[in-house]
């Protein structure tokens, strides 16, 4: 990990004080929540959801 002497974050880790870090979200799921929020936060979204509400009836 590093030297745990003088470092007090690695001296926090090899204590185990630290939670583990996150894993980054993958490419599809990045994807999908950067579509879903274009669809709830954009125009293009607002119309989308206009356009399948006034054909469908």
């Amino acid at each position: 990990m590093g030297e745990h002497k003088y470092n007090p974050t690695a001296t926090a880790a090899k204590n185990g004080e630290l939670p583990p870090k996150k894993k980054p979200m993958g490419t599809a799921e990045s994807r999908a929540w950067v579509y879903t929020w274009i669809r709830e936060h954009t125009p293009l979204g607002i119309m989308e959801r206009e356009i399948r509400r006034n054909c469908n009836g």
